[in-house]
């Protein structure tokens, strides 16, 4: 999936992805941002200042507010 994919809200035809993009704090955003980029979970965490564990841990929150199961599904949940 191409990273233009992954888009915030604005601009989308559904309150969907808005809402699940709203949903997601500040630093979420941050994290799905990076990895709208093709940026690895090491990378992410090294542009970002945090272990890798905690960008695990911000992904899983973000799947989980989503209903993303991976990273393609999260591009479609953001998009829909």
């Amino acid at each position: 999936m191409s990273s233009s994919s992954f888009r915030g809200p604005p601009g989308t035809s559904s309150c969907r992805p808005y809402v699940a993009w709203y949903s997601l704090t500040p630093r979420e955003r941050d994290v799905v941002t990076q990895l709208r980029t093709g940026a690895s979970v090491k990378q992410i965490a090294r542009r970002l200042g945090l272990s890798a564990y905690t960008v695990d841990d911000h992904l899983k929150a973000v799947f989980w507010k989503t209903g993303a199961d991976g990273r393609d599904e999260l591009g479609a949940a953001l998009t829909r």
